[in-house]
């Protein structure tokens, strides 16, 4: 799992290519404050490893 920098404080991990393989993508905004992680995820597990990425 790879973040790609959008723009500004707009990070996008894509989701997986393979229509067989379910993974959503996610996005984390961040600044000095802190950050939130947007999540259209499959289950929990997809959510911490994109956590751990991070």
């Amino acid at each position: 799992m790879r973040f790609h920098h959008l723009a500004g404080r707009v990070w996008f991990c894509p989701g997986d290519p393979d229509p067989e393989a379910v993974q959503a993508g996610v996005a984390v905004v961040a600044d000095e404050r802190g950050s939130v992680m947007i999540d259209a995820g499959q289950s929990p597990a997809h959510a911490r490893s994109a956590v751990e990425a991070a």
